[in-house]
């Protein structure tokens, strides 16, 4: 015979028990209650059903009673591959560790890599499509990409990817990502001075990120560090900014000819910095 004292449950959830119902009981009192008013636990969605292991000892029965999925469910890999979302690989790849059949362990050592992500955004894009039509805001990004993609390549990104106004580039080393970056900003200056420009001259907005991604989607980095970079350069860098993650300042902090000055404005979500030429 179990002789140890059963487990207290404060039960709070009016929507459930209704004021009537007693705010204290066990854990196979709170269960059976839970069964009869047909709740299965994400209802209740409270932590003390997690804290108390409640969820693990639900019937199988009751959980599926109330989650059954009625709609088709696309699963073949060569069929979700067809939509240009990732490859047939990776889809079996993940179906297989959504079904247990593939441990995190081997999905992280197949597909994460260390790279540098560089992302380029147009400053001002749709606006520029309001005030100037279509035709001319495809100018700034023939702008762009023409002084840009000579210098992504010059420093050895080993992947660019343009869609729309932004380019995407990844390098093996955060230096050459943060002197592309510079350069870009300098030619671009030099251009729209040089009357070369279109009648709205581009200016870009990057943002640098540094870590370990997944080589997956057409980027091949998709991560952490890929939403960082993607954030910065796409919604917080003003135009002409390049601004970095803390991965990229830590990485590169010892340089002397850069300045890194940290910033803080209302979308940040977490630290990130400046990265200028030192005069």
């Amino acid at each position: 015979m179990n002789s140890r004292a059963p487990r207290l449950l404060h039960i709070t959830d009016p929507h459930l028990f209704g004021d009537a119902s007693p705010e204290i009981c066990d854990v196979d009192t709170a269960r059976s209650l839970l069964v009869c008013l047909h709740h299965p636990p994400v209802a209740v969605g409270g932590a003390w059903l997690d804290a108390l292991g409640l969820q693990m000892h639900w019937p199988r029965s009751e959980v599926d009673m109330h989650r059954r999925y009625t709609h088709p469910l696309l699963d073949v890999p060569a069929d979700l591959a067809s939509h240009r979302g990732w490859t047939e690989e990776v889809y079996r790849d993940l179906l297989a560790l959504r079904a247990g059949q593939m441990s995190r362990a081997a999905l992280d050592a197949k597909y994460l890599h260390r790279k540098a992500i560089l992302v380029l955004d147009l400053a001002g894009f749709t606006v520029s499509c309001f005030d100037g039509g279509e035709a001319q805001a495809f100018l700034r990004i023939l702008d762009a990409q023409m002084v840009c993609v000579p210098v992504l390549l010059q420093h050895d990104a080993w992947l660019i990817r343009a869609f729309a106004d932004d380019l995407v580039a990844l390098f093996d080393d955060a230096g050459d990502a943060l002197d592309a970056a510079i350069e870009m900003q300098r030619r671009i200056a030099l251009f729209n001075e040089c009357g070369l420009a279109s009648g709205d001259p581009a200016q870009c907005c990057i943002g640098l990120g540094y870590g370990d991604v997944y080589a997956i989607g057409p980027n091949l980095a998709m991560g952490d560090e890929m939403n960082r970079a993607s954030l910065l350069g796409e919604d917080i860098a003003r135009g002409t900014e390049t601004l970095v993650t803390e991965n990229v300042y830590e990485a590169l902090r010892h340089r002397a000819d850069v300045v890194f000055e940290p910033v803080s404005r209302d979308l940040a979500l977490f630290p990130y910095f400046r990265a200028t030429p030192a005069r």
